[in-house]
Order: C-alpha cells, then structure tokens, then sequence
C-alpha cells in the first residue's frame, strides 16, 4: 500500500535488526488497497506479502492481511487473524449494489441509526424564506420542522436542499434552505406531532437517508459519513431492542 510500513525488500533486514536488538516480532502484516475494487491488484499484493513473509510464520510470528472487504472475499482468511472493521457495523466497503447484495445474503445490518425530535413545527405563509441565502421560498401552508442538529454534529452541509430524514412511519422530508451549524429545516407533509421522533440515518441499506444513500449522494464512501458524526451527540446504546447505556 506504501503508506506506513517498508517496502517488501527490506523485509528480511528489518526481521534481522529486531533478531540482533532483542526486539520480539508478534505479527507481520499489509492492508489491502483495493480489495474490494481490484481483485487482481489485490491478489498480487497478497502474493507479493506471502513471498516474502511466509518463511516467518514457522518461527511462530503471525502474519495477517484481511480487511473488511478481504475477509468477506476470502483474500487472506486462511492466515492467523481476520480484521473486519466497518463489517462489524454491518457496513459495506462499497456502496455498490453487489456490496448489499453480499451483506443481505449475510444476514448482516447496519447498527447506527441516528435520531432526533424537531424543537419547532411552524405552518408557513407564500413567499417566506427559509435558512441562510435564502434558497427556500415557501408555498402557502408549508409545514416545517426545526431540528437541533447540523453541521458541527456531521450533517454534511453538502445536504442542504437535496438530504432526507424520514418519520417514524416512512414518510420523507426533504431538508430545505441551508444545513446551519446547529440547525436543519425540513418540509413535513402534514402537521406532525412535534414531539415526533425522525430518523437522520436509518438503519438499513435502502431508505434515502441511510448510510450508504448519503455517501452515495455526497460522492464518497460509508466510512466518511459515520466518522464524520461529532463527539458531541448523545449516543444510546441498545441490544435486542433494550437500552444498557447511553452517553451525553
């Protein structure tokens, strides 16, 4: 991958200075690069990792090269250590339709939902605006709710007049005008229960507000949407449905 590391060659030097210096090796290791994308890339990084690193594992040192995207692909599951890390959440590597496909087959399902009850439902009049630069005009009776929430907590501001939240129901609300730093608007199609509770992220692979729509919709990957979410939200962590604990 030639981001941290050294490069195959120097393999046997490097092994050689710890024998001389007293310095234990537990495990030699690569990450795949492509694992997911380019199957051919990776299976020469694989063969490339096992050329030089193979003779060591006699010796007791473990060797380990399968991320996510490896270990459901069976790219390196045969050696000591597996390292799922985004599957554990039971999210794809890739927002493609075959990652879902893979992961419904699994049984697999996103954990993180992302939840929020608006502070303010307000009926509009025509020609209001909503937000900053005023890029929402209302038409006569709009209903719109305001939720606590924006930017500094990782609603990507790229959201601002094409994201979705859904209702507890599956209605859809589009965010309308501007995402603010501690604020979105939504348009309700009707008079909701303002103490309602709405879905931010939803906790599957299809409805547009959840993880892998988003990254799609902001042209990046799963990964960045949830590692964007701010220290500052309140988590509450559950298990078959009851709540153990909760941070604020």
């Amino acid at each position: 991958m030639s981001r941290n590391g050294f490069q195959p060659e120097v393999l046997d030097g490097i092994v050689n200075y710890c024998a001389g210096n007293g310095i234990q090796i537990h495990s030699i290791m690569t990450h795949f690069a492509a694992a997911w994308d380019n199957p051919a890339f990776t299976k020469l990084q694989l063969e490339t990792f096992l050329n030089v690193a193979a003779k060591y594992r006699p010796r007791g040192i473990k060797l380990h090269v399968a991320n996510s995207a490896g270990t459901l692909l069976g790219y390196g599951n045969d050696l000591d250590f597996v390292r799922p890390g985004i599957a554990m959440y039971g999210l794809p590597p890739d927002t493609k339709q075959n990652a879902i496909d893979m992961y419904n087959c699994l049984g697999l399902r996103p954990l993180l939902s992302w939840m929020a009850k608006p502070n303010l439902v307000k009926t509009m009049t025509e020609g209001r605006t909503v937000g900053y630069d005023n890029t929402h005009r209302c038409e006569e009776g709009e209903v719109i709710a305001t939720l606590s929430l924006g930017y500094a907590d990782g609603f990507n501001r790229l959201l601002s007049g094409k994201g979705i939240v859904t209702t507890e129901n599956g209605a859809e609300c589009p965010v309308i005008g501007r995402v603010s730093m501690d604020a979105i608007s939504v348009r309700l199609p009707c008079q909701e229960d303002k103490y309602s509770n709405f879905f931010i992220i939803k906790n599957d692979y299809t409805s547009p507000n959840s993880v892998v729509n988003l990254a799609k919709m902001l042209h990046t990957i799963t990964y960045d949407v949830v590692t964007s979410l701010a220290a500052r939200l309140a988590r509450v962590y559950a298990r078959k449905g009851v709540i153990y604990t909760t941070r604020t």
